[in-house]
């Protein structure tokens, strides 16, 4: 039986399901059944329940635990000829969030790229979860995650912390507090802003299906308070646009992004820091224990680390205050 069907077999296995999986791997059901198939008529062995759902059978789970140490040991004696070929050809399989990908990859690609032009890098844009999952089903080699949570079968690297900041203009404290809004917004920028004492000025809030809104939203109904939204947008861009008009939330990887592409380079944006820890964001690369990496991978690793260095320095020369902390 070739790799191919112990493979798709592990899909199956997990999935529970030969549609999923089939769309998984993008091969009809017919195909994947065949393969199914096959594999129990080579062993004489039934090894799925069909019915009343697809499910595993002793022999199913028996032939799971050493198709996974087989499936493991290829991609070992993989990584190790990889590393033996002078020009390493290979694939890297990396993951990372669709926002995070456009604020860092081009550093990271500019660099990898130049030391290793064979590596064939594929990129899965997902949401954190979504890639540990893939991760722990080494469909990657490594991902960039947040709030990933401590398990016996990963590494987790931390990289940063971020935190928030609001923007927050003069004009608009001025205008919505004649007598002390100018010295506040000074205390601000020097100490910070807390969401307590903004509750009397109008906010922009992102949509309410949105994980920092729900933060907002659950700080704010702790102490009984309905602030004012003017305007519902993702757009953080808008937000420090027309920050004169009311408070936005504005995440520190918006900011790098935008000082990185010139944006912001020319001036210092209208925010001051957020001193509420409403919502934790710890950034790190995840890789999975068992699987050692090919040297091109633990390059890959290090330029990473380098790549979010960067971002640390970059915010500390902009704002005088912290919003990435390294781990």
């Amino acid at each position: 039986m070739s790799l191919l069907g112990f493979e798709y077999f592990a899909v199956v296995a997990r999935e529970e399901n030969i549609s999923r999986a089939a769309e998984k791997l993008f091969v009809s059901q017919q195909s994947l059944s065949a393969h199914i198939k096959r594999l129990e008529e080579q062993y004489g062995v039934r090894l799925f329940e069909r019915k009343p759902a697809l499910r595993l059978t002793p022999a199913g789970k028996a032939m799971l635990f050493y198709v996974e140490q087989i499936l493991n040991n290829e991609r070992q004696m993989t990584a190790r000829f990889a590393d033996l070929v002078k020009e390493h050809h290979g694939e890297l399989r990396m993951g990372l969030s669709r926002q995070r990908s456009e604020a860092f990859f081009p550093h990271i690609w500019e660099r990898y790229h130049e030391k290793y032009p064979q590596i064939e890098v594929l990129l899965k844009e997902q949401n954190s979860d979504q890639l540990l999952e893939q991760l722990r089903n080494h469909q990657l080699d490594l991902c960039i995650a947040v709030n990933a949570v401590p398990a016996r079968d990963l590494y987790i690297e931390p990289l940063v912390e971020e935190a928030l900041c609001c923007s927050l203009s003069r004009s608009l404290l001025t205008r919505c507090r004649p007598d002390t809004g100018s010295r506040d917004f000074d205390r601000y920028v020097e100490k910070g802003a807390d969401l307590l004492d903004l509750q009397d000025l109008p906010f922009f809030h992102r949509p309410p299906e949105n994980q920092l809104r729900q933060a907002v939203d659950r700080f704010y109904a702790a102490h009984a308070l309905y602030p004012q939204c003017i305007l519902e947008t993702n757009n953080q861009k808008l937000m420090l646009e027309l920050s004169s008009y009311a408070v936005g939330i504005i995440t520190p990887l918006y900011l790098y992004s935008c000082y990185d592409t010139q944006s912001l380079s020319l001036g210092m944006p209208p925010v001051v820091r957020l001193a509420n820890n409403i919502l934790s964001t710890r950034v790190s690369i995840v890789t999975c224990r068992d699987v050692p990496l090919p040297d091109y991978a633990l390059a890959m690793k290090d330029m990473i680390r380098q790549e979010f260095q960067r971002y640390q320095r970059t915010l500390s020369q902009i704002f005088p205050f912290s919003l990435v902390t390294a781990q």
